[in-house]
């Protein structure tokens, strides 16, 4: 302006910008579909930016190698510098395809990492804990632990909350790994995955090889460890509502834990109400009968486990009246409970009667009903 030159043509960066819109659109879309919690598009962006990054490095180092090449050859031949040529301003239609472009790049580097998100962690897991040892499990154990759920009144809930907005229960990925001691399993939404410790295969004598290749012991794992999964799932499914739900994003509180722990109680419940003589391990019916017991002292004893020491309380309103609810209900569903464990001890009759005389006092513990 200054020695009124003309000005030279603004870059049209529609190509950038579509690369970014496909990424963060592409990375967001899974969890605007209800198939992933939203915690899972970080991984992806950042997956995605790397593999980003390098595509475009190759691309820069591709186009100075061609670049170099031309030079080198005009020196050799003695040729002098290209005529200067003025660039065509780029039509709407030339923009709108590069924007297009940029959009496909974009979207396609933050797909991958969905699509391929248990391969992913697998690989990232063995270079950056190694430690872990973790493996991927495969569509059968998969297969298998939808078929517990959908075989259980309370799996069958937790399934549908799971599903997306077009109906498809969308299961979180399946790994097992090293876990900590204490832990039997737990669900980490930053990489939307449930994870099960190796150490349940070499209690049984299996390598994960084997184990991977036996249908039959996929099913009886995913059988035994039924009301565990049920309480993970839920975990996953507490992952799945609104960001600006208590917990979602600023880290999950006990509450998140309490209702996990009730889900796989009535997940067994369930089961016993489908048939009293239902294969539930003695671990299993010990935990639930010390949820029968006592409703406030078996979420206090939560509360003070080691392992949700990080976990504060959120003081939602909506928890608050989901827990007041169940205890108000709490001596009835015991009464029920007391009843199937003494139909499932019947050939036993001292521990049946000891059943019977629970369910009475529980019974009578439960708030009268309002007369009509």
């Amino acid at each position: 302006q200054k020695h009124g030159l003309p000005e030279p043509e603004k870059k049209f960066g529609g190509f950038g910008y579509g690369v970014l819109g496909g990424m963060l659109g592409a990375a967001f879309v899974p969890w605007a579909w209800g198939a992933v919690p939203i915690q899972a598009a970080i991984p992806v962006i950042v997956i995605g930016s790397v593999g980003l990054l390098a595509f475009l490095t190759v691309v820069g180092a591709v186009r100075a190698v061609v670049g170099a090449a031309r030079w080198l050859a005009r020196v050799v031949t003695r040729r002098g510098p290209p005529e200067p040529s003025v660039k065509k301003p780029l039509s709407r239609r030339m923009k709108a395809l590069v924007v297009l472009a940029g959009l496909s790049l974009g979207a396609l580097v933050s797909a991958v990492p969905h699509v391929a998100s248990q391969e992913l962690q697998v690989r990232g897991a063995a270079i950056v804990a190694p430690a872990y040892g973790m493996r991927a499990l495969g569509p059968a154990f998969r297969d298998a632990v939808r078929a517990q759920m959908e075989g259980n009144a309370e799996g069958r809930r937790i399934l549908e909350l799971l599903k997306d907005r077009g109906g498809v229960v969308r299961l979180p990925d399946m790994v097992m790994l090293n876990e900590a001691d204490g832990v039997g399993a737990h669900y980490l939404s930053l990489l939307n995955h449930m994870a099960i410790p190796l150490e349940r295969l070499k209690d049984k004598g299996w390598t994960f090889e084997e184990f991977q290749a036996d249908p039959a012991k996929q099913q009886e794992l995913a059988k035994e460890m039924a009301p565990t999964i049920a309480h993970e799932l839920k975990h996953a499914t507490q992952f799945r509502r609104a960001p600006w739900s208590p917990g979602v994003l600023l880290g999950e509180g006990i509450e998140f834990e309490w209702e996990a722990y009730i889900s796989g109680h009535d997940f067994v419940h369930e089961a016993l109400k489908a048939d009293p003589k239902a294969d539930v391990s003695s671990y299993e019916l010990y935990d639930y009968e010390e949820f029968l017991g006592d409703f406030d002292k078996y979420l206090s004893d939560v509360e003070k486990n080691g392992i949700y020491k990080d976990d504060q309380r959120l003081g939602d309103p909506a928890y608050d009246a989901f827990f007041a609810a169940r205890r108000a209900g709490w001596a009835k569903h015991a009464a029920e409970g007391y009843r199937l464990l003494a139909e499932r001890n019947a050939h036993i009759p001292v521990i049946q009667k000891q059943y019977l005389e629970k369910a009475a006092r529980a019974e009578a513990a439960a708030p009268a009903s309002p007369a009509r």
